[in-house]
């Protein structure tokens, strides 16, 4: 459950012994509660019912899948909202789901679930960016461990209202120029659907790494049209033809204040993690990595 908008992924382990992971179904409603909250701090009565019919849709594919594990985690609209726990109660008594509302340091925690640096340079020094609808995580990789973590209050959805704060960016780039200099990053790893729609507009080829200065050529792009005009040019769905602009500036901008010029875009993001960590609790072990070959978000 995301600022942006709420998805249920269905993955099946496939094998005898040696398991791994295959997609089996993704839905995805586009419902933003990062909306109302970032705005108000409270989700209105209108955004829960519409929260509770999705998940009242969600538990009848559950029940036709009937999955062996179950999660359901909600990120930083709820864990923001001042009746955010009182709309995950209202799931839970309504639909028997429960929802979990996690931490921004859980929520790094869960992508790196994905084991992300098994396909990583043991030599090089990484910085990790997860730009959402409502918050940004940035970790700092060094020989193939977190070195150091944050999160902070600066997303898509939220710049779109404008409810992010002179003072959060400023806390940012403190935290940035405050890498230690024996663990300089010297290349990005970015996850989220906006930057794997950028990925796709710039380079689209798999594999190939993605230039700080293209990030900007496709922002810059994409600024001056309308949203209709960026959904019928670009074939970006509604809710990701507003939003990908701010993201991409926070993406850009993050390169610039690290100095980092190339990022790699994996294409694997919590959804990937939950899925990795509700694995190795069924089987003991953590599924074969997986690089470059998540769930394709969404448009």
């Amino acid at each position: 459950m995301g600022s942006n908008a709420v998805r249920l992924v269905v993955a099946r382990a496939v094998g005898e012994g040696a398991r791994f992971l295959q997609r089996e179904a993704s839905y995805r409603v586009p419902l933003r509660l990062g909306d109302d909250v970032f705005t108000s701090g409270r989700l209105p009565p209108t955004k829960i019912d519409q929260l509770v019919t999705v998940f009242h849709a969600f538990r009848h594919l559950v029940g036709f899948f009937r999955p062996h594990k179950l999660r359901a985690c909600a990120t930083s609209a709820l864990r923001e909202a001042e009746n955010g726990t009182e709309a995950a109660e209202r799931v839970w008594s309504e639909t028997g789901i429960r929802v979990e509302i996690v931490s921004g340091a859980e929520e790094a925690r869960t992508i790196f679930a994905n084991h992300l640096e098994s396909g990583l340079s043991p030599d090089k020094d990484y910085l990790y960016i997860d730009v959402g609808g409502g918050s940004t995580e940035l970790t700092l990789l060094s020989a193939g461990r977190v070195e150091r973590s944050d999160s902070f209050r600066i997303g898509g959805v939220r710049l779109l209202g404008g409810q992010v704060q002179e003072a959060e960016w400023a806390r940012m780039r403190r935290w940035i120029e405050a890498l230690p200099p024996r663990a300089r990053p010297t290349e990005a790893i970015g996850t989220g659907g906006n930057i794997s729609k950028i990925y796709d507009l710039a380079v689209g080829t798999p594999g190939a790494t993605l230039g700080r200065r293209r990030v900007r050529e496709v922002v810059q792009a994409l600024e001056p049209l309308s949203v209709e005009d960026r959904m019928r040019t670009y074939g970006l769905k509604p809710d990701r033809a507003d939003v990908i602009v701010p993201a991409g500036r926070v993406y850009y901008q993050v390169m610039k204040w690290a100095d980092v010029k190339t990022m790699v875009v994996p294409k694997l993001g919590v959804a990937d993690g939950v899925l990795s960590q509700l694995f190795e609790q069924a089987y003991g072990h953590w599924p074969p990595a997986t690089m470059g070959q998540g769930i394709p978000p969404e448009d």
